[in-house]
C-alpha cells in the first residue's frame, strides 16, 4: 500500500497533466458548452455508463477466476472482481500501468492463492492482452484509415506489422516456452560472482524453489486443450471490448456523434500504446489522443465531455475502490492475525 501523501502526489499530478493535455488538444473541455453537455447527462445515460463498467468489472473478475483455476488453484468470480479492481487500481498509480501485476498477485496470495501460481495468473493475463492487440490493432488502423483517420507516424503499416508480430511471438513464448525465460534466470543466480553477495546467497534458494513452482503450474496450463486456450482468447477479447464500450457509453450518454465501430477502433490503438507511457494511469497521454484522432469529425464540446465522463469513471473512480479494497483486505489480515488461535 502506497503513503497517504505518495496517493495525494499521484492524484495531483493526474489531474495536472489531464488538464493540460486537455487544455492543449480540446480547449473547449473548459467552454460552458461542454460544461452544460457534461451535467446535463440523463438518468438513462448514468444508467448505461454504470451497467458497461460493471458488465467490464464482471468480465474482468471472471477472466482472473478462470486464468486462476487452470493453474490449479480455486477462486470465486467475486473475489476475481476484487482482484481486478485492485489490479486496476494499482495500475493507476504507476507509470504505465506497470503495478497491475502488482495489485492482482498481492490479492490473489491473499485469497489462498500460492505465489508461484499467482504471478502465473498475471503472465497469462499479459499473454492474452498481447495477443487480443497483436490482431485488433491491425484491424483499427485499416479501419480508421478507411475512415479518413491516419494515425501521426510514417508507413504506419509497417509499424503495425512489427507490433502484431512481436505481441504474437511474446505471447507464445510466455504460454508455451516460460522455462526458457527462468532457465536464463536460473542460471545468472548460480553464477560465482553473484554467490559472493551473501545478502543476495540467502534468498537464492527461494528464488529457486520459486521458479520451479512456476514451471510446473507454466507446464499444467501449457498441457491445457487447444479448445479451452481459444476460449480463454475470446474470454480476453469480450473483456478488452467491454471496456471499450464504457468509452462509447459516455459518448452515448453525452450525445456525440461519432460511429460506434470508429470509437471502438480509435480506443484499442490508443490503449495499446498506453504501455509505454511513462505517466501515471498514461494520464495526459490518454487525453490528448482521443483529443487528436476524433476531434477532426465530431463535436469538439461533446468530445470534451465525453473524455472528462469516462476518466471519471475509467481512472479516477479507482482511487476511492482500490483503498476500500485494500483497507478492508489489512483490516481482516490484521483481525485474524489477533485472534487468538483457539478462538479460530
Amino acid at each position: 500500500m502506497i503513503s497517504s501523501k505518495r496517493f495525494w502526489q499521484i492524484l495531483g499530478l493526474s489531474l495536472l497533466l489531464s488538464g493540460g493535455a486537455l487544455a492543449w488538444l480540446l480547449p473547449s473541455a473548459f467552454t460552458p458548452e461542454s460544461w452544460q453537455y457534461l451535467v446535463r447527462v440523463p438518468v438513462w445515460g448514468i444508467a448505461l455508463l454504470l451497467s458497461a463498467l460493471s458488465l467490464y468489472w464482471f468480465c474482468g473478475g471472471l477472466r482472473t477466476a478462470v486464468l486462476t483455476r487452470l493453474t490449479g488453484a480455486e477462486l470465486s468470480v467475486s473475489q476475481g472482481v476484487r482482484c481486478h479492481l485492485m489490479g486496476t487500481f494499482s495500475s493507476v498509480i504507476t507509470p504505465a500501468g506497470g503495478g497491475n501485476a502488482l495489485g492482482v498477485t498481492w490479492l490473489l496470495h491473499h485469497y489462498g492463492v500460492a505465489l508461484p501460481r499467482a504471478v502465473l495468473v498475471n503472465v497469462l493475463i499479459t499473454v492474452t492482452d498481447m495477443s487480443f492487440f497483436a490482431w485488433s490493432v491491425p484491424l483499427a488502423v485499416v479501419w480508421l484509415a478507411k475512415r479518413g483517420v491516419q494515425l501521426p507516424i510514417d508507413n504506419p503499416s509497417w509499424w503495425v506489422a512489427g507490433f502484431a508480430a512481436v505481441a504474437f511471438s511474446a505471447s507464445l513464448l510466455l504460454s508455451f516456452r516460460l522455462y526458457w525465460l527462468t532457465a536464463v534466470v536460473r542460471r545468472g543466480l548460480r553464477w560465482r560472482g553473484l554467490l559472493r553477495w551473501r545478502r543476495l546467497a540467502r534468498w537464492r534458494k527461494g528464488v529457486l524453489g520459486f521458479l520451479e513452482q512456476l514451471e510446473q503450474a507454466s507446464a499444467l496450463f501449457a498441457r491445457t486443450p487447444w479448445r479451452m486456450h481459444l476460449q480463454l482468447h475470446a474470454l480476453s477479447a469480450l473483456f478488452w471490448v467491454v471496456r471499450f464500450m464504457v468509452f462509447n457509453a459516455a459518448a452515448v450518454a453525452v450525445g456525440l456523434a461519432a460511429g460506434q465501430l470508429e470509437l471502438l477502433a480509435a480506443h484499442d490503438v490508443i490503449h495499446a500504446l498506453a504501455f509505454l507511457m511513462p505517466t501515471p494511469g498514461a494520464s495526459g497521454y490518454v487525453e490528448a489522443a482521443f483529443g487528436w484522432l476524433l476531434k477532426s469529425f465530431t463535436d469538439p464540446e461533446r468530445l470534451a465531455a465525453t473524455v472528462i465522463l469516462w476518466r471519471l469513471v475509467s481512472y479516477y473512480l479507482y482511487f476511492l475502490v482500490g483503498p476500500f479494497i485494500g483497507s478492508s483486505v489489512l483490516s481482516s489480515i490484521t483481525t485474524r492475525q489477533a485472534t487468538p488461535p483457539s478462538e479460530l
